[in-house]
This record gives structure tokens, sequence and C-alpha cells, in this order.
């Protein structure tokens, strides 16, 4: 019995040499933005009006509001962006980029969306297609940072993450919509998945 004791105590002294590597699988998200407050956060154009603040939320205390309106700046695009401090550099490319969305209806939105990179013409676009999506609930947007959708410009330094814009994607240019919002912006690490 003696030795049991023993083989089990050696065995639980080799797990936890064992145990770093394992726990560095799982590092903690990345909060890219909270979505509590508008403080540096703007509309993209006159396509988009109202950024607000709202307590309908999934995390945190608030989510930031806003409506897409046929402006004169003639975009597909209702959205808010701002500047961000972010060195992503340590992120897997399996690892996710995760987010919360609600659209008050979907007749006419083609995608959710969010960019990141150095400014509004160098980035990577990650999209969820509007079938993923659910009318008058907050859906979860989930894509790994190597399936990006779009890029732009020197697209992304990964080291240096200097803009962020979030949004929805309509079908055409003078297509309306109020009550959109975006919730708990993250990069969420993930196991290599095919």
């Amino acid at each position: 019995m003696a030795g049991f004791i023993t083989n089990q105590e050696t065995a639980f002294a080799s797990l936890a040499v064992v145990s770093p590597k394992v726990d560095s699988l799982f590092s903690a998200p990345v909060v890219v933005n909270a979505c509590d407050a508008t403080t540096g956060w703007a509309v993209k154009n006159d396509d988009t009006t109202t950024l607000a603040v709202s307590n309908n939320r999934v995390e945190g205390i608030k989510s930031l509001s806003f409506a897409k309106a046929n402006g004169t700046a003639n975009t597909v695009f209702g959205a808010i962006y701002r500047t961000v401090a972010l060195d992503l550099s340590a992120c897997k490319p399996w690892d996710c980029i995760n987010w919360y969305t609600y659209a008050s209806a979907l007749t006419d939105v083609l995608t959710a969306y969010i960019r990141i990179g150095t400014d509004n013409a160098n980035y990577v676009e990650y999209s969820v297609d509007v079938s993923l999506l659910t009318a008058a609930i907050f859906s979860r947007c989930t894509v790994p940072l190597h399936k990006f959708t779009a890029t732009a410009g020197t697209c992304i330094n990964w080291s240096s993450v200097t803009y962020l814009e979030v949004g929805l994607t309509f079908s055409a240019q003078d297509k309306a919509l109020a009550g959109i919002l975006v919730d708990d912006i993250k990069v969420v690490p993930s196991l290599l998945t095919t």
C-alpha cells in the first residue's frame, strides 16, 4: 500500500511539471473593448447615427448602441470605430475574435463585421453571415484570427493594433435600422481546430 501512495505522489509530482505547459494553452482572453462607454468611440460617417450606451447587454455594465441611417456618405455600413493600443502578437492564429451584436431586425442585413488594424485603410476584417444571427437578441460572433474575410492596405501589425471598427453591412446604402447594439469585444484563446 505504501508503494501505491509513493507512485501516486510521483504521478502527481510529474503532473505539476506538465501543468504550466497545459495552462499556457489556455491564456486569459484579451479584452479589446468592454463596450461600456462611448468615450473614444465615433460613428463611421453620417450613415451611422445616435451613438449611445444601452442597459441591454451581455457582459459588463452597458453595451454600445447606434443606428444605420440613409446619410450622404452612401455606404452600406452602420458602424462605429475607435483607436486602441493593443499588442496581439502573442495570439495564435486559431485564437478567436469574439464579440456580441444585436440587431432589432435582419431583413436588410448581410453581415456583422469587425475590423482591426492600423487605421481605416489598413486592417483585417472578420465577418459573420446574417444566417448565423438572430434578430432582436444578442448573437455571439466568433471567428478564428486566421479566417479573416477581407484585408485592406498593409493589413495589420499584430504587435501594434491601433484601430477598431465594428458594425453591420447592409444590402444597400439607403437601408436604415435603429437598435444596433455591440458588446464585449475580446480575443479568446482556442485550441487548434480544422
